[in-house]
């Protein structure tokens, strides 16, 4: 360390220094302790049975967090520590906005219950790879007080929307457990390390990363398949070390726009297929209302007559395809959106036979294609 110090160049920041000297030691110390990783029978029969007393004793409840979405939750039984749950979709689907949804929700139920018996929630980080902070947390004030992003960014707001604003950030958003890393260029070592550094100093319980393609390995020869393959598999370590969920944001490929209908598959996961390996989960979000809207014909016909009748059909609705879950059912999940909040909700149940009708016959109609 003292010799990297003195050799480093003068743009060379304290903060890397310490950071790189962080990462080795570690790797150095789970090097010494790798007899701590060889589990004896009795030792792996008593987790089974502590597991199975904590779900009796849940009377059927969750084994992990929250997600803030009643039918996720159910199929999920919550984010479970240890845990990487993979989020994909293809741009505009409003996957960063579901995954902070769940940060969110987390925060906010600790911040109203930690001082109970039995605190809900948790302090959660987010490495936003691709947003700022700032940007964020607009997001989470238009959630919070109707008053989309957009407009806070224009100044289009009357002084009584302003002070609501004020109120709810000093009354609430700022007293939020949320910590969030905005750099853009981290490797996975570098995720890791703050990460354990957040978990020690701040008790995190959950851990959003936006988005796992923007991170790297710290290799400049690597291929994009060598470095995808690398951070999925440490984000997955870093799950298990330090006993949290990881919700990592992840970009599908163009696949999806060769299709007749566009719905997701586990295959169109972007440059690597460790991705569907190492994820515990894999949830694929789909709007089919982004698609439609970007196909409108020209106004004054009966095809644009028929166009909105089908925009309406899908306006404000998501479908979420669990397509993997390593340690329970697989299924659809049903949500409604607000785009000008960028806020996922639960759909309202009158809606979801006609949406999985509808999806069906996409998927009947491609089949004869």
């Amino acid at each position: 360390m003292v010799a990297t110090a003195y050799d480093a160049p003068i743009d060379h920041s304290p903060d890397r220094i310490l950071e790189a000297a962080e990462i080795e030691l570690t790797a150095l110390a789970e090097r010494g302790r790798s007899g701590a990783t060889l589990v004896p029978a009795s030792e792996a029969m008593r987790r089974v049975i502590d597991s199975a007393a904590d779900a009796y004793k849940r009377d059927g409840g969750m084994a992990g967090l929250s997600t803030g979405l009643a039918d996720l939750d159910a199929l999920l039984s919550g984010l479970v520590p240890g845990n990487l749950i993979i989020v994909a979709g293809r741009p505009g689907m409003g996957k960063s906005a579901l995954a902070a949804g769940f940060a969110l929700h987390n925060a906010e139920r600790f911040r109203q219950t930690r001082d109970s018996a039995n605190p809900e929630g948790c302090p959660v980080a987010i490495f936003s790879l691709e947003m700022s902070a700032e940007e964020l947390f607009a997001r989470f004030t238009a959630q919070r007080t109707g008053i989309s992003a957009q407009r806070l960014r224009a100044g289009s707001f009357s002084e009584s929307d302003f002070n609501r604003v004020l109120d709810e950030a000093q009354s609430h958003l700022a007293e939020l457990p949320l910590y969030i890393e905005e750099a853009g260029q981290l490797t996975i070592g570098q995720i890791i390390s703050r990460a354990r550094r957040l978990k020690r100093q701040r008790g995190i319980g959950l851990i959003v990363v936006d988005y796992l393609q923007l991170a790297g390995n710290g290799n400049p020869r690597a291929t994009r398949y060598d470095i995808v393959s690398d951070v999925s598999r440490g984000l997955k370590a870093m799950a298990k070390e330090l006993r949290v969920p990881v919700v990592a944001v992840a970009q599908l490929s163009r696949q999806t726009e060769t299709r007749e209908w566009k719905r997701p598959q586990l295959s169109d996961l972007k440059e690597s297929g460790s991705i569907e390996q190492d994820a515990d989960a894999v949830a694929l979000l789909y709007r089919e209302e982004y698609y439609v809207a970007h196909r409108e014909p020209q106004r004054g016909t009966a095809d644009h007559a028929a166009w909105e009748l089908e925009l309406r059909r899908v306006e404000g609705k998501a479908t979420l395809y669990l397509d993997k879950a390593r340690q329970g059912p697989t299924g659809i999940v049903d949500l409604a959106f607000s785009g000008e909040l960028t806020k996922f909700s639960n759909l309202a149940r009158e809606h979801i036979g006609a949406e999985r009708l509808a999806g069906r016959e996409h998927q009947v109609s491609e089949a004869r294609l």
